[in-house]
C-alpha cells in the first residue's frame, strides 16, 4: 500500500476545486446516467414526467410568444428539448455526453422532430440574439465553478 497516494486520494478538496474526473464522459458511468434520465418514475438524473410536464408549463406561462428559439444547455438526452419541439418551438440543445446527444439524435429523427443537437461543452458557445429563452434545468448550475457560472450568465443575458 502507497501511503503516499492514499493521503492524496483522500485528501478532501478546496472548496471550487477543479477535478479531474467527468461523469458524463465516462463510458461505462455516462451509460448508467443516460438510463437513469431515461426512467421516468426515477426523480434522480431528470425528473418524472409529470415534474417535466410541470416545468414546460411554468416556462411557457411566463414567456410571452407562442413560439420561441430554445436553447436548452445540459440538455442530456433531449427530454426537455423533445417537449419543447412537440409545442411548436425551434430548440437547439447541448450537451458534451456523447452517449445522450447519439440517443437524443436518433430520437429526434424516429419521432420526426426538427432539433439541432451539439455534443460540446456549453461552457464553450458563443451566441449572440440568437435565443429567446436560453435554459438550464435540473442540477448543472450547481456544479460549475464560480467563475464558469459568471461566464454562462453573462453569455446567456447577452442573448
Amino acid at each position: 500500500m502507497n501511503i503516499k497516494k492514499l493521503s492524496k486520494v483522500i485528501k478532501q478538496p478546496e472548496i471550487y476545486e477543479k477535478g479531474d474526473s467527468v461523469m458524463w464522459t465516462d463510458n461505462h458511468i455516462s451509460k448508467k446516467l443516460l438510463e437513469i434520465h431515461l426512467n421516468p418514475e426515477i426523480d434522480a438524473a431528470s425528473r418524472t414526467s409529470r415534474s417535466i410536464d410541470k416545468t414546460i408549463e411554468f416556462i411557457e406561462k411566463y414567456c410571452k410568444k407562442s413560439t420561441m428559439n430554445i436553447l436548452d444547455l445540459g440538455c442530456g438526452p433531449g427530454i426537455y428539448t423533445e417537449q419543447f419541439a412537440k409545442k411548436g418551438h425551434n430548440v437547439t440543445g447541448v450537451d458534451f455526453s456523447e452517449n445522450s446527444i447519439t440517443y437524443a439524435k436518433n430520437q429526434a429523427e424516429v419521432k420526426n422532430l426538427d432539433i439541432d443537437y451539439f455534443c460540446m461543452d456549453y461552457l464553450e458557445l458563443n451566441y449572440e440574439n440568437q435565443f429567446d429563452l436560453v435554459i438550464l434545468i435540473y442540477t448543472d448550475f450547481g456544479v460549475l465553478l464560480p467563475n464558469e457560472r459568471k461566464r454562462l450568465l453573462e453569455t446567456a443575458h447577452n442573448n
